[in-house]
């Protein structure tokens, strides 16, 4: 955390630690955002963090409909890396009316949410359009049929975090431009760093 946000350093790429450029290129970045807060005033402070809260209510807000927008049953019990799981099958409710745009999309949507029994937290999560989805008129389309599936893992302090992320499918952008998308994105060897710059606050 940066100062009440979250923030992202890379340490590694392709299983290998970045060289001597990367690693200043990134301590540049890291120093351009800490001296960007050091001199915010109390009011910019204050509306970036409003800000960020209520995106996080928004998100909050879109997992709260799920029960709601979806009946919910469990399918099955299995394991996953050695920890007991109940998998839970979601399929959008019938006459449901979702209350935003996100909502709506999501009835478009139908998964499996795998849960681990000791924390409550979901493990592993697969999804996959039933419908054509659009964002915009003309801006983008996605096919029937794609898929994602993410998977999260336990780290230290029982912090959950992604592990692997599977995307497939089809779609539009624009009017004319057609899309063809899969991509693997795996995550692995979580440690903490240590943060060598300070947010100081600018006596005004």
């Amino acid at each position: 955390m940066l100062d009440g946000q979250p923030y992202r350093r890379m340490l590694v790429r392709n299983s290998r630690p970045l060289n001597a450029e990367e690693q200043r290129k990134e301590q540049e970045r890291l120093d351009k955002i800490v001296a960007r807060l050091s001199h915010e005033t109390p009011e910019q402070r204050k509306r970036r963090l409003a800000d960020y809260d209520a995106r996080r209510r928004k998100e909050r807000q879109f997992l709260r409909e799920i029960p709601a927008a979806y009946d919910l049953k469990i399918e099955s019990e299995t394991q996953i890396d050695g920890r007991p799981v109940w998998v839970i099958a979601g399929t959008p409710r019938a006459g449901y009316h979702a209350k935003d745009r996100e909502g709506k999309a999501m009835l478009k949507i139908r998964g499996k949410l795998w849960v681990d029994k000791s924390t409550y937290q979901w493990v592993r999560l697969e999804a996959e359009t039933t419908e054509t989805i659009s964002y915009g008129i003309f801006l983008a389309r996605l096919n029937p049929g794609a898929k994602v599936v993410f998977e999260q893992t336990p780290a230290a302090d029982a912090l959950w975090l992604p592990k692997r992320l599977y995307l497939r499918g089809t779609g539009r952008v624009g009017l004319i431009k057609r899309i063809a998308l899969e991509e693997e994105i795996t995550w692995s060897d979580y440690h903490k760093f240590q943060v060598t710059s300070k947010v100081v606050p600018v006596q005004h």
